[in-house]
C-alpha cells in the first residue's frame, strides 16, 4: 500500500560558536514497538523515535544524506522528506515487514516519482519480537536514486 505524505518536520541543530554542527547524543532509550505484528504507523513511529541514531551505525549509511553534514538518521531522512514539497509530484512512504521466529526485519522507504525522476531512500532495521523492541544497532540505510 502506498501512502501520501503531507508533513512538516522540525529538526533542531546544536551548533557551537564556530558554526560547526555538534553531533547529537546517541539514542539512550529503547524504542518499543506498540503492536506485534507492527502496523505501518508503528514502523514509521519507530524510525522517528530513532532520529538521533548516528549514521556511523552502518557502512551502508556513509555519505547518504542530502548534505555532507548529515550525521544522524533524522537528518538523513529529513533531507529526503524536505524534497517532497511540490504538489504535482507523487510521493509516499512505503513500509514492509519480513517476519521470522524471534526477529522481524522492517523497512521504511520514502518514495518519489515525477516524470523521469524516481527514487526511494530509507532504512531497514530489526525488531526483537519477544519484547517488541527495535534493535538499535541493526539500522542500515537503503536507497537508489
Amino acid at each position: 500500500m502506498r501512502w501520501r505524505l503531507l508533513a512538516t518536520l522540525t529538526v533542531g541543530i546544536l551548533a557551537c560558536a564556530s558554526s560547526e554542527a555538534v553531533p547529537p547524543p546517541a539514542m539512550s532509550n529503547q524504542v518499543r514497538i506498540r503492536h506485534i505484528p507492527p502496523t505501518r504507523k508503528d514502523l514509521i513511529e519507530a524510525v522517528l523515535a530513532s532520529a538521533q541514531v548516528s549514521l556511523r551505525i552502518s557502512p551502508t549509511c556513509a555519505n547518504v544524506g542530502t548534505e555532507a553534514s548529515d550525521s544522524t538518521l533524522g537528518r538523513y531522512l529529513a533531507g529526503f522528506l524536505a524534497e517532497l514539497s511540490l504538489p504535482t509530484e507523487r510521493n509516499w512512504i512505503e513500509t514492509s515487514l519480513d517476519s521470522m521466529d524471534s526477529m522481524a526485519t522492517a523497512r521504511v522507504t520514502i518514495r518519489h516519482r515525477a516524470a523521469n525522476d524516481e527514487w526511494g531512500w530509507g532504512v531497514r532495521f530489526g525488531i526483537r519480537l519477544r519484547d517488541s523492541t527495535l534493535v538499535a544497532n541493526s539500522f542500515e540505510c537503503t536507497g537508489a536514486g
